[in-house]
């Protein structure tokens, strides 16, 4: 369970997500991780914070960044974009961010 502490973001599990560990995310991992039976979840990458891949019941897989107080953007869909493409993408969008 996690708490919610006054004045910091929410957790993405608040947001109605299921609550996943944090892994490294490989070209294996993507591949082979199993679509929950409703619903979406998401995989937190170890390796470049805020950075994930949404899998939604249908099977469909999403690149996701978490950036503020809960929201994400989705970066794009595998297999059209590959996992190296999209921590690509993650950390231009962040440094982005952070230079204004």
């Amino acid at each position: 369970m996690y708490i919610l502490r006054r004045g910091a973001p929410p957790h993405p599990t608040s947001l109605g997500a299921i609550a996943m560990p944090r892994q490294h995310l490989s070209d294996m991992t993507v591949r082979a991780a199993e679509p929950p039976a409703s619903g979406s979840v998401t995989l937190w990458d170890t390796s470049v914070r805020n950075f994930g891949l949404r899998i939604t019941s249908t099977g469909a897989r999403s690149f996701v960044i978490l950036i503020g107080s809960g929201r994400r953007q989705v970066i794009g869909r595998w297999p059209t974009i590959s996992l190296a493409q999209a921590r690509s993408k993650a950390k231009q969008i962040f440094a982005e961010r952070t230079l204004g």
